[in-house]
């Protein structure tokens, strides 16, 4: 490991455009070894890219990048710069759901005995040490679709450690955490910090940054604003060079007219986790469903919009009850579902009816 304070990521001028925008213009950024960083930024601020230019999955239009003092051409691919001791923990969880947590692990870097067949008994071993590392009680051969999503997080954390990664880059890594599960994460990257590995850590709740960082790095528009030391600043500051402007008030009250009645749910059933709901939508608000992980937020949507079979409750719009037992029903009401997970399929026969 790299003596701690030592920079080991070094970009200067980076540029990247995509057709009829500038994500990034002439963007400098630095990291350190023991450090977490924290890299902020509205959407859009260019946070992503940056952060896909240095783990190799977009190519730099301009500027210069050193990691570990080498400098690295243009051209990086993933896997070059997974030899330069860089990974990153995409937002969206990139796992085979029907693999073993180990085959997970080590996907694409499969060890094989010397006749070529798979080892899976070294993988599951290797696997327990990462694990183990972390103090995470998951067994390697556990398939991975059967873990909750806190769950997987860990394990996508656990493929990173086992390349041997000294540079880590976490994007919005406490999404889908409760709150004991943040603080087990932390736990881990405060002991990867003692480690000496440099930590880039992207995320939207800045109140979780007095625990674990070091500096932020601020971007606005795709252009580098400034880099602070967190025990120097503060957050209306941070949120200021963020949004270009002051914030007299963080919560500001605005008064909306409340209009008719538009849509009603009343004494929803559905599954293990959707039992009793009702609810009702006015013109001009927004209703809120919240909850921790498993509280039954998304099995409730789903079953209003007919992805999942409900097993009793009415549907009413405009005050005229509608019946909704498949997505297509709901469509054709006028009733969506945006998702952030990966989208429901739609059989092709249903699509060619409307």
């Amino acid at each position: 490991m790299s003596e701690k304070g030592q920079t080991i990521v070094r970009m200067k001028g980076i540029s990247k455009a995509f057709p009829g925008v500038k994500a990034l213009d002439q963007v400098d950024f630095d990291l350190r070894s023991g450090e977490v960083l924290a890299l902020l930024g509205e959407n859009g601020a260019g946070k992503s890219t940056l952060m896909k230019i240095l783990s190799g999955v977009y190519q730099r239009d301009e500027g210069k990048l050193e990691i570990f003092s080498q400098d690295v051409e243009v051209g990086m691919g993933p896997r070059r710069a997974q030899e330069l001791g860089v990974a990153i923990i995409h937002q969206e969880l990139n796992m085979c759901r029907h693999l073993t947590v180990a085959e997970n692990i080590f996907l694409g870097r499969e060890i094989c005995d010397k006749a070529g067949r798979l080892n899976t008994r070294e993988m599951n071993r290797q696997a327990a040490e990462v694990l183990a590392s972390m103090n995470v009680d998951i067994d390697p051969t556990t398939i991975v679709g059967s873990l909750s999503i806190s769950k997987q997080q860990m394990v996508e954390i656990a493929k990173a450690l086992s390349t041997h990664a000294r540079v880590l880059i976490m994007d919005e890594p406490t999404s889908s955490l409760t709150g004991r599960e943040i603080e087990d994460l932390f736990t881990i990257i405060r002991q990867l910090q003692d480690e000496g590995r440099g930590i880039v850590y992207i995320s939207h709740r800045l109140e979780e940054l007095h625990h674990i960082v070091d500096r932020v790095t601020i971007l606005r528009d795709g252009q580098f604003i400034t880099t602070l030391d967190f025990d120097k600043t503060t957050l209306p500051e941070i949120i200021s060079y963020m949004v270009g402007r002051d914030i007299k008030e963080k919560y500001p009250r605005i008064e909306t007219p409340k209009g008719k009645k538009v849509f009603e749910v009343k004494n929803l059933h559905a599954g293990r986790l959707v039992r009793d709901i009702s609810f009702s939508a006015y013109e001009g608000e927004i209703i809120g469903i919240a909850g921790l992980v498993g509280a039954g937020r998304t099995e409730t949507t789903r079953a209003i919009f007919g992805a999942d079979p409900k097993e009793s409750g009415q549907f009413f719009l405009d005050g005229k009850e509608i019946f909704i037992n498949k997505p297509m029903d709901a469509i054709r009401q006028g009733v969506v579902l945006a998702l952030t997970c990966p989208p429901i399929l739609v059989p092709v026969s249903e699509l060619v009816e409307i």
